[in-house]
């Protein structure tokens, strides 16, 4: 079985951070953010596949920020 990766949903990027909400003792909402720097996505969604489809994954971000 292959590892599970996060990548940003907008740019395809593999930098992605986990943001805990620590203010609260609860488990809380759980936001990422992408480290890349033409990104900036910070959001509570975020894609987790297998690491052998990342580059399919990422070619198809690339082409549907194309058209």
């Amino acid at each position: 079985m292959s590892e599970k990766i996060r990548i940003c949903p907008c740019c395809g990027s593999t930098h992605v951070q986990v943001i805990k909400n620590v203010r609260k003792k609860s488990s809380g909402p759980i936001n990422y953010r992408c480290s890349s720097k033409d990104c900036g996505y910070y959001g509570s969604v975020c894609v987790e596949i297998d690491s052998e489809d990342v580059e399919h994954f990422q070619s198809a971000i690339k082409q549907a920020s194309i058209q």
